[in-house]
């Protein structure tokens, strides 16, 4: 009787579901345009966004939002906005 169950395995990828696998990455015709990346930023309250650099995974722009300027990594497949950097060393609340 004891060899009819085999032994629960709780190690990676038994007894808690299938493995993890990483979502391959998009390749440059399948993610955001630059163009579209610039219309969600907009309906989400960024203004005056511009480019930097882009890459296959994300792009870095410069955008401005209640008139404070600042430096976006944004994810090009997906749109979401990943780090947020206030450009000039002015970092908001900070009355010292």
């Amino acid at each position: 009787n004891r060899n009819r169950y085999p032994a629960p395995r709780y190690g990676y990828g038994y007894g808690y579901g299938a493995p993890y696998v990483a979502a391959p990455v998009r390749a440059y015709g399948y993610c955001k345009s630059p163009y579209q990346i610039r219309q969600k930023l907009r309906r989400h309250g960024w203004y005056g966004n511009s480019v930097i650099k882009l890459t296959p995974r994300f792009a870095v722009m410069r955008s401005h939002r209640y008139g404070m300027p600042y430096r976006l990594k944004v994810q090009r497949c997906t749109g979401y906005v990943a780090k947020v950097t206030p450009i000039g060393g002015y970092i908001p609340g900070r009355y010292y």
